[in-house]
């Protein structure tokens, strides 16, 4: 069992059970301080992250592309394009790929799986980067205030969270939950994303589905004085996911070319 929050050491309290994995009895628990919902001390993660779970993971194409394209409008408003993206938690790599096909200096980073479809393009040490992507990431995290420190050790410029955000409760019908596969484990409150933002001295909003932290600077470039996105910028980050296959489509095998040589060189 636990007796202080995982993300900002708060009082906890316990809420309901639910069968993990369709064995195992677990208990959830709400944080006092910061609002956000977790697990007991997972222990059946060997479990939960055997292969046939990703079946389980029938919306990844879509989610990466989307994600992709995202990052892709964004980076080039922050003028960030030609700076390291790393994609903590990179699953399969298809992202990574996505990614460099349209020109952007990415890899991936990830603990639990080997990412064959960025292999040549993925760090078995987390790097210095200045855009940090976790797309479906920060909820599998066992200790997120550990996670989080090394994710902001390097002061991105900017970092990129999706997760479901989790609001009241009882939440033991809420299907984020994803007690069938069990990598589930960390549950994070709009409070609790702002926790994050003021101990790492970030700005953070919620945008197009993500949740954006930024440093000062990329804030001034990208919002109004009230904290809206500037009108300039919103119809390109609406449409991001158009534009991204439109670049795909018009570069072709450009930049996977390019890649293979690179490989093939090194």
């Amino acid at each position: 069992m636990i007796d202080q929050c995982r993300l900002c050491g708060g009082g906890i309290k316990f809420q309901f059970s639910k069968l993990v994995l369709m064995r195992h009895s677990v208990s959830y628990f709400s944080c006092d301080q910061c609002d956000c919902l977790q697990t007991e001390k997972p222990f059946w993660l060997d479990e939960a992250y055997q292969l046939v779970n990703e079946r389980f993971d029938t919306g990844q194409v879509f989610r990466s592309l989307n994600n992709a394209g995202f990052i892709d409008a964004l980076v080039n408003i922050l003028k960030l394009d030609d700076q390291l993206i790393v994609d903590f938690g990179c699953g399969s790599g298809l992202m990574v790929r996505v990614l460099r096909d349209v020109g952007l200096n990415a890899v991936g980073y990830d603990s639990y799986s080997e990412p064959r479809l960025c292999i040549g393009f993925h760090v078995k040490e987390y790097p210095q980067a200045a855009v940090v992507n976790l797309c479906e990431v920060a909820e599998h995290f066992e200790s997120p205030a550990e996670s989080l420190d090394l994710i902001f050790s390097h002061k991105p410029k900017l970092v990129i969270v999706q997760t479901a955000i989790f609001s009241e409760l009882p939440a033991q019908d809420w299907t984020y939950l994803s007690e069938e596969h069990g990598q589930h484990i960390f549950f994070y409150s709009i409070k609790g994303m702002e926790f994050i933002a003021n101990k790492y001295g970030y700005q953070v909003l919620a945008l197009n589905g993500f949740i954006v932290f930024l440093m000062p600077e990329s804030g001034v470039k990208l919002l109004t004085d009230s904290f809206q996105v500037k009108a300039e910028y919103k119809k390109t980050l609406d449409n991001s996911l158009v534009e991204l296959l439109n670049r795909l489509l018009s570069f072709g095998y450009k930049f996977p070319a390019l890649d293979n040589q690179l490989l093939r060189s090194s």
